[in-house]
């Protein structure tokens, strides 16, 4: 693939303004046909049974989460993310240079973290998480739209990990001393959340598919060369040498 146009996103001294969010909330005559405001800004979706959506789609093409509760934003990172009521497809995400100010954030909260062992590359059309150590790169995952302008493929390359943090202690004489170990694994496997939650409504869901598929249990039962559903969107896994490749296109029939 050409990768052209770059830009290396690292640690700035200070912050990127981000521009004001609109608050989304679902349309009116959703309102009417089921939906119910909660601690203002928060959303359930009602049905005419007297139950609620959770881990699913209402009918205007909404997914709530295992919650019951929708946002029109919600914070990852230290940046605030909106919910939509789509998939974003590759030509609708157009260039990914447009993620810069969210990229710039998730990176300060990273490498707040991780004292500078993370950089991210942008280009129109790929992101690319590497991991630096003394100034050399080592890509450990990778973004980008696939040839067949429909898809996008998430290149796997690095251990990922759903916990963040432990924590030792250590005993010396009266006094105890606790030492956090971090976790890097747990911040990769974040970037891949929040890459996936910019074109997907499913985000956190399909990155635990990848997640299970890669590093655990298979429980979404990804399969090579064949089309699964999950979310909001169809999967499909490759093997290639040392890596994981992941094909993610919009589920047709869940597009609104």
């Amino acid at each position: 693939m050409k990768r052209t146009g770059r830009k290396h996103m690292g640690k700035r001294m200070t912050a990127l303004g981000m521009a004001a969010l609109l608050a989304l909330a679902p349309v009116s005559e959703a309102r009417a046909a089921g939906w119910i405001e909660v601690n203002g800004g928060n959303w359930k979706y009602q049905r005419e049974d007297g139950s609620y959506v959770a881990d699913g789609f209402t009918p205007d093409g909404y997914y709530i989460d295992s919650t019951g509760t929708w946002k029109a934003e919600y914070e990852f990172l230290g940046m605030l993310l909106k919910n939509t009521n789509t998939f974003l497809t590759p030509a609708a995400a157009g260039s990914f240079l447009k993620w810069e100010s969210d990229m710039t954030y998730m990176m300060d909260a990273i490498l707040d973290e991780l004292d500078g062992t993370r950089g991210i590359e942008l280009s129109e059309q790929e992101v690319g998480l590497y991991a630096i150590t003394n100034n050399t790169g080592r890509e450990l995952l990778n973004f980008y739209k696939a040839q067949d302008g429909e898809s996008y493929v998430v290149s796997l390359k690095c251990p990922l990990n759903t916990t963040k943090a432990s924590s030792t202690t250590t005993r010396i004489s009266n006094s105890v001393t606790r030492t956090k170990t971090v976790n890097a694994a747990w911040y990769d496997y974040q970037v891949l959340i929040g890459l996936l939650s910019k074109v997907s409504r499913t985000g956190p869901k399909l990155a635990d598919a990848l997640y299970s598929s890669w590093m655990s249990t298979n429980a979404y039962g990804l399969e090579r060369d064949q089309w699964v559903a999950v979310g909001d969107a169809l999967v499909r896994y490759e093997a290639a040498d040392g890596e994981g490749l992941y094909y993610i296109k919009a589920n047709p029939g869940l597009v609104y």
